[in-house]
C-alpha cells in the first residue's frame, strides 16, 4: 500500500511539473507568437530594425552601426493584446479532475483554485512592431564597412535586424505630480536571413584581409538555429496560445 501511495505521489508530481510548464504564458510565448527569432535580453533593449549587429557564437549579439534607410522605410503596428493558453484556461476543470483523482486515492481534495484559476493562462502585452522596408534602397557608412569587414575576418557573423517587438509600459515620473510617461524598450528581434557580405575590394579599402574566415562567414546565416526555451518551443508546436485583440489606446501609439 505504501509503494502504491509513494508511486501515485510521484506520477501526480510529474503530471503537476508537466501541466505547470504546458498551462504557463508570458512575454517568451508572445515573442513565439509573433514569430520572432530572438529574444533582445539585458542590455539590449535599444536594438531597432536597421541596426547592424555582430552575431556572435553564444547567440549574443552586439551593435556596431546601422543601416541609411529613407525617412519612410520603418513602419510601425500597433498591438495591444491579451494572449491565452488555452489548457491554462481550464485550469478550474483541471483542479477538479485532480481532487477526485485524489479522492480515489484517500487523500483530502485541494484549496479552491480562487483568483489563480480566474486569471490562469493569461499574459497582456501592449507596445507596437517595428519593420524597415529596403527595397528602396539602403546604404553603409564606410566606417560601418570597416566594421562589419573586420568582425568577418574576426569568423564573427555580421547581421541585420528586419524587424523588432517594443513594448510600452506607463512609469510613474520621478515627481510624483506629474503623472505617467511612457518607456518603450525591445524585447525581441528579426535577424536578416543571410550575412551582411562586403566584396574583397571593400576588406582591402579598410586594410582587412579578405582571409578563410571572412570567406567562410559569408556563407553562413542569421537566422539559424531556435533562441527560444524548450517549454515556449513546445507550447507554440502544440498551439496552445491564442491572441486576443483590444482596442488599442492613443496612449500606445507608436511616438505619443
Amino acid at each position: 500500500m505504501l509503494k502504491r501511495l509513494s508511486l501515485a505521489v510521484l506520477l501526480l508530481a510529474v503530471a503537476w511539473i508537466g501541466l505547470h510548464y504546458l498551462t504557463k504564458v508570458g512575454k517568451a510565448d508572445v515573442i513565439a507568437y509573433k514569430a520572432y527569432q530572438r529574444p533582445a535580453g539585458p542590455g539590449h533593449d535599444g536594438l531597432l530594425p536597421g541596426d547592424v549587429v555582430v552575431l556572435y557564437r553564444d547567440s549574443a549579439m552586439e551593435p556596431i552601426c546601422d543601416l541609411q534607410l529613407a525617412a519612410d522605410a520603418r513602419h510601425d503596428a500597433p498591438l495591444d493584446s491579451t494572449y491565452v493558453n488555452s489548457l491554462g484556461q481550464s485550469l478550474p476543470f483541471i483542479v477538479a479532475v485532480g481532487n477526485a483523482f485524489r479522492g480515489m486515492m484517500g487523500l483530502s481534495p485541494t484549496e479552491d483554485a480562487g483568483p489563480l484559476a480566474a486569471n490562469a493562462g493569461q499574459f497582456s502585452f501592449s507596445g507596437f512592431e517595428r519593420s524597415i522596408d529596403v527595397e528602396g534602397g539602403a546604404g553603409l557608412s564606410g566606417a560601418c564597412e570597416c566594421r562589419i569587414a573586420r568582425a568577418a575576418a574576426r569568423g564573427d557573423r555580421v547581421c541585420t535586424i528586419n524587424a523588432a517587438l517594443i513594448e510600452s509600459r506607463r512609469l510613474p515620473m520621478s515627481d510624483a505630480a506629474s503623472g505617467f510617461q511612457s518607456v518603450t524598450r525591445t524585447v525581441a528581434v528579426t535577424l536578416a536571413r543571410h550575412t551582411n557580405f562586403l566584396p574583397e575590394d571593400r576588406f582591402a579599402a579598410c586594410g582587412v584581409e579578405y582571409g578563410p574566415a571572412a570567406q567562410q562567414v559569408a556563407q553562413e546565416l542569421c537566422n539559424d538555429g531556435e533562441a527560444l526555451p524548450l517549454d515556449v518551443q513546445m507550447r507554440r508546436r502544440l498551439n496552445l496560445i491564442d491572441e486576443v485583440a483590444r482596442p488599442v489606446s492613443a496612449s500606445l501609439q507608436p511616438g505619443s
